[in-house]
C-alpha cells in the first residue's frame, strides 16, 4: 500500500503523467490549462478548456475568440464538463492584453 501511494504522488508530479492536451501557458502562475475540445471555424475558434488550479480545483469553461480582430470572450464557465452544456453568454468581444493567459490562449487559438 505504501508503494501504491508513492507511486501516486509521483505520478502527480511528474510531467510524464501531465494531461496529453495540456497547453503551454507560461503567464498563469499556478494553474495548468488543458484542451478539452476545439469548435468553430478557422477565424472563430471556440475552445473547451479544463484548468487545474494549484489548490487542485477543476474548472471548465468555453471561449470564443475572433482571431481576425483579436478578441475573445468566456461563453461560459462551470465546476463540471456537464455544466457547461445548455449556458451561453450574450457579452461582448473583448481585447485581449498582451502576456497574459487570454492572450496566449488567443494565440493558441488561432495557431500563431
Amino acid at each position: 500500500m505504501r508503494t501504491f501511494a508513492v507511486l501516486v504522488a509521483l505520478c502527480v508530479l511528474a510531467p510524464a503523467c501531465a494531461d496529453d492536451d495540456a497547453l503551454p501557458i507560461d503567464s498563469s502562475t499556478g494553474s495548468r490549462y488543458s484542451l478539452v475540445e476545439k469548435q468553430g471555424t478557422a477565424q472563430q475558434p471556440e475552445l473547451v478548456l479544463k484548468r487545474i488550479r494549484r489548490s487542485g480545483a477543476i474548472s471548465y469553461s468555453r471561449n470564443l475568440y475572433d482571431c481576425e480582430n483579436r478578441t475573445a470572450r468566456q461563453v461560459v464557465s462551470a465546476e463540471t464538463l456537464e455544466g457547461l452544456a445548455g449556458k451561453t453568454s450574450t457579452g461582448e468581444m473583448m481585447s485581449v492584453q498582451e502576456g497574459t493567459v487570454a492572450h496566449q490562449l488567443l494565440d493558441y487559438a488561432c495557431g500563431r
